[in-house]
């Protein structure tokens, strides 16, 4: 069976594809040609912590300043591209359009980028996506934080939480906010533990979105979390947008 699937994944490399951004036929995985996947919006600089990714950002140590004096309530960030085009019309795309392939390509790029930095150490023994409301989901009919959350859990071979934590309140889209402080008011109990069997011997979990802003929605979802004894809570995501 190995083997077979070697060979799978082998032939898949001679069959091609096209590029999501330019159209092209491409050999490349995911579904992007080699000019295209170069010319996305990479973040280079970061906070490690919160994953603030402005231009000119002083960091310390690899820490923003709001990071050492007030740090959020998780550990560390992954954040793979800026919210810019052409990033910006391939999740648009995939979670308002439905078009999975848009979302996926980019998820396969960050489930790698995480692949090699857990290699180091700080790997997480649960994946676990943002929730969606059941009245959001059904409406939208898929959560994307889940879909990029199971090429992650795949790629990195590590569990995958299911109903553990639960959104329990319908808040408003976060894109409706203006403020930071609002934000946070807007998600103020809106996860809440489902079932502890699943959590109750777990010690560290990654916490997967599609999009960052000013990072509220994480930050509540990680206070849940801790407030059931998880010590070290990580976020990683597509794309990081400006607040």
């Amino acid at each position: 069976m190995f083997r077979n699937r070697l060979a799978l994944e082998k032939l898949l490399t001679w069959i091609p594809t096209v590029c999501c951004v330019c159209g092209r036929s491409t050999y490349q995985r995911y579904a992007l040609c080699e000019d295209c996947a170069g010319a996305l919006p990479w973040i280079v600089d970061a906070c490690v912590q919160c994953g603030d990714a402005k231009p000119g950002l002083a960091l310390v140590n690899d820490r923003c300043g709001r990071c050492l004096l007030t740090p959020p309530p998780f550990d560390q960030s992954q954040g793979l591209f800026h919210y810019a085009p052409p990033v910006s019309r391939l999740l648009t795309n995939f979670k308002f359009h439905g078009k999975l392939a848009d979302g996926l390509c980019l998820a396969g790029l960050l489930a790698e980028r995480l692949q090699d930095c857990w290699r180091l150490g700080g790997k997480p023994e649960l994946i676990l996506a943002v929730p969606l409301h059941r009245a959001r989901q059904r409406q939208r009919g898929f959560n994307q934080a889940l879909e990029i959350a199971r090429v992650i859990a795949r790629t990195c071979q590590i569990p995958m939480a299911r109903t553990e934590v639960i959104r329990r309140k319908a808040t408003l889209p976060q894109t409706s906010m203006s403020s930071s402080r609002q934000r946070q008011k807007n998600l103020r109990g809106a996860f809440v533990i489902n079932g502890t069997e699943g959590l109750d011997s777990v010690n560290s979990v990654a916490i997967v979105d599609d999009v960052v802003t000013t990072a509220a929605t994480v930050s509540e979802l990680a206070k849940t979390l801790r407030g059931h004894g998880i010590r070290r809570v990580q976020a990683c995501y597509l794309a990081r947008a400006s607040a």
